[in-house]
């Protein structure tokens, strides 16, 4: 979900480059994921290496997700600059 949201993101503005990794306790178990950007081309995959950040289930719901998170304030700008999540996208409707 993050990469396909991210996705969306990069194709309505330009992103920063950077990397991000998120070490999640979420309820069906724990889950490390490394978010990259790199000249506008989203990944989003399974890492090892050391988190960047450690959230609960809904501290992650707020970090994705919400215009207003704590969890964001420490961030890099160019990680900070990726998020929210978008859950719409009135260019794409036609709105």
């Amino acid at each position: 979900t993050a990469r396909a949201l991210l996705k969306v993101k990069a194709a309505t503005q330009p992103l920063a480059d950077g990397v991000l990794r998120l070490l999640i306790h979420g309820f069906a178990g724990d889950e490390q994921i490394e978010i990259s950007v790199k000249e506008g081309k989203v990944t989003v995959g399974a890492t090892e290496n050391a988190p960047d950040l450690e959230l609960d289930h809904f501290e992650a719901i707020r970090f994705l997700f919400s215009v207003s998170s704590a969890e964001r304030r420490n961030l890099t700008v160019s990680a900070a600059q990726w998020f929210p999540l978008p859950l719409h996208c009135f260019s794409f409707d036609s709105v």
